[in-house]
């Protein structure tokens, strides 16, 4: 994304000049700068928030710290899009600045309200005795300006509760508001708590605990959405501390769905019959994800950078990215997810690929690719590889239904050792007709996989040289390679 100096200018204007040559800095042209996800011009880049449509604009904000690539106090930047695709920065934040938000801006919410857009989110803030304390304040966009509520929609969390009370997601369903927002309890489990609104939205009611499960998952849940799609109910959150017998994960984050029938007043508790929990995405940095529904569709973009590990972008100024926006749907029972239609804007040369044993050619730094893999075979897929032939390696097994991602070759030495061996992703499949359909996206600094028509995802970050960009596929066995690929243009 281009740096954007108006909303740097914009704010905090005692310190321009210090922001100016930080700015500078960073103004080349990086290949470490993503081509079409978002990320910040400078700064932390955190959870998205306040994703939301409104007056014919799709609306986005996320976590930002201006002056830090590490989690500091936190701002909300604000982005608008007529497409989905291409980002303009607003010219207004949502700042720190009252005694309930004084030590951050944390994550939350945003819906359309008589004509308004309605903020919803968690003040953070540390006492006298570096205690936090968890206030859910309001705000509201009106005339191109954000006003917030002078005191806390919801000031503490419920007795019973500890002060991990934050990430509050507005939902409608039934003609009514509700509020999930992440918790835990006194014994240190993890579980959310509903709320519903009142007609003017100015008080709002506890309704109900969100924990569906007949036994505890997790020390604490972050970023809960809740919400109603083809007929089922949703619940998407991050439990932090879940265990592997509940949830199989190899990252230190993960981001959680469990699907069910629909909630009404008749199921407050929201109770499952052998619920069934698992990742929206089987990458490496996919955190905090959230939702929009507007009309017939439901998007849903996630934050690609839950890492403790120092990346490149760093010591340039800037760290953490978004996700594309993907639209989603259920299918027999089970969460699919596809690149937004409006991502097709990017497509540019359109190059055909069928060939039988090996295939070798250069796709530039971004590239979106359409495979099918029919048989009995495998094949290895390098993508960005150089001259050594290794990339970010793609290994589809057909006879043993399995796909395995491994980035160590797209990494530089110094991350490698870093991330210690967190480098590769492998996931059982279930083939119809012997076949595997991907679509694959690459951006400069990062891949994102979507496996059998979007039924599994697999994304994740890469940091290596911008020379190399060779595409290499390898057949061993009877399998048939088809698909097409694009060059990027934005």
């Amino acid at each position: 994304m281009a740096l954007d100096n108006r909303l740097l200018r914009d704010l905090a204007s005692n310190e321009k000049k210090l922001w100016y040559k930080e700015i500078e800095k960073i103004k080349n042209n990086s290949s470490l700068r993503q081509l079409f996800h978002i990320e910040a011009p400078i700064g932390f880049l955190g959870d998205p928030n306040g994703f939301s449509f409104f007056q014919g604009s799709w609306y986005l904000f996320h976590q930002w710290i201006p002056r830090k690539t590490k989690r500091k106090m936190v701002y909300w930047r604000g982005l608008r899009s007529k497409d989905l695709v291409h980002w303009e920065s607003l010219p207004y934040t949502i700042d720190p600045d009252t005694k309930y938000d004084s030590d951050g801006v944390y994550s939350g919410s945003a819906w359309v309200d008589k004509g308004k857009l309605e903020f919803f989110y968690t003040g953070n803030v540390r006492n006298n005795d570096n205690e936090r304390e968890a206030y859910q304040m309001r705000a509201t966009l009106s005339e191109n300006k954000i006003s917030k509520e002078i005191i806390p929609a919801i000031k503490e969390p419920p007795h019973g509760y500890t002060m991990n009370f934050r990430d509050p997601k507005v939902w409608q369903q039934n003609g009514k508001n509700y509020v999930v927002i992440g918790a835990q309890t006194k014994e240190e489990k993890g579980c959310a708590i509903i709320y519903e609104a009142s007609a003017n939205l100015k008080k709002w009611q506890f309704k109900s605990v969100l924990q569906p499960f007949d036994h505890s998952i997790g020390y604490m849940w972050e970023c809960p959405n809740f919400f109603e799609l083809d007929g089922h109910q949703v619940f998407i959150f991050c439990p932090q501390g879940a265990e592997e017998k509940d949830l199989k994960y190899e990252t230190q984050f993960p981001n959680a769905v469990v699907i069910g029938p629909k909630w009404t007043d008749n199921n407050l508790e929201w109770q499952l019959n052998k619920p069934k929990l698992s990742l929206i995405d089987e990458g490496f940095e996919s955190y905090a994800a959230q939702i929009v529904q507007v009309e017939s569709r439901t998007i849903i973009v996630s934050w690609m950078g839950p890492n403790k590990t120092i990346l490149p972008t760093e010591a340039l100024g800037w760290n953490g990215c978004l996700s594309l926006p993907r639209e989603l749907s259920i299918q027999n029972g089970k969460l699919y997810q596809k690149p937004v239609q409006e991502l097709k804007s990017l497509y540019g040369t359109k190059h055909v690929i069928n060939f039988e044993q090996m295939a070798k050619f250069k796709t530039g730094l971004t590239s979106q690719f359409k495979v099918s893999f029919k048989g009995q075979g495998q094949v290895v897929w390098n993508l960005r590889a150089g001259n050594d032939n290794l990339g970010l390696l793609i290994k589809a097994d057909l006879e043993n239904n399995t796909l395995e991602v491994d980035r160590q070759s797209v990494f530089e030495k110094e991350i490698n050792d870093r991330v210690k061996g967190d480098t590769s992703r492998k996931i059982k499949l279930e083939l119809d007709n012997d076949e595997l359909e991907l679509e694959v996206w690459i951006d400069h600094t990062s891949f994102e996989i979507f496996i059998d028509q979007g039924k599994y995802i697999l994304s994740g970050r890469i940091f290596t040289s911008e020379e190399n960009q060779n595409c290499i596929f390898k057949i061993n066995g009877p399998v048939e390679v088809k698909g097409t690929w694009h060059e990027i243009k934005y």
